[in-house]
């Protein structure tokens, strides 16, 4: 198996790669969906840039992955993408011209007080509510 291919429009990367090389998906029509693994430590630039099909991209839940310019751009199917913070951290313009909705932090802020969410600093409270459950 190579070390990245495309399956049934999904995006297969070789247990133990710890690197997505450059353009390597780029204005690939064939790919719809991706699962990044946990180990992949470096996502160069372009590495998914222009494919028109993508919809759905799971990026690595960890916080010491680097990403290169232009991750995820000018993909117009995509609606979903996990795992974000990282690169959003990173790059803030990561998914333009793309359908994902991401949430800053002042957003998640507004909204936890939307759902009249009651968080305590002090270690001795212990009052917690939410009209929302």
């Amino acid at each position: 198996m190579a070390k990245y291919e495309v399956i049934d429009g999904v995006g297969v990367i070789t247990s133990g790669t710890t690197k997505i090389v450059e353009e390597v998906f780029s204005h690939l029509s064939t790919l719809s969906s991706i699962v990044i693994p946990k180990g992949v430590k470096k996502i160069e630039s372009c590495a998914f840039n222009k494919c028109c099909n993508l919809e759905s991209i799971t990026l690595p839940n960890n916080p010491e992955t680097k990403y290169g310019k232009a991750i995820v751009q000018e993909c117009p199917n995509l609606k979903t993408a996990e795992h974000y913070e990282t690169l959003l951290s990173q790059r803030s313009a990561a998914f333009r011209n793309t359908q994902v909705k991401v949430k800053s932090v002042s957003r998640l802020i507004k909204d936890m007080k939307n759902a009249d969410i009651e968080v305590f600093d002090e270690p001795s409270a212990e009052k917690f509510s939410a009209s929302c459950f």
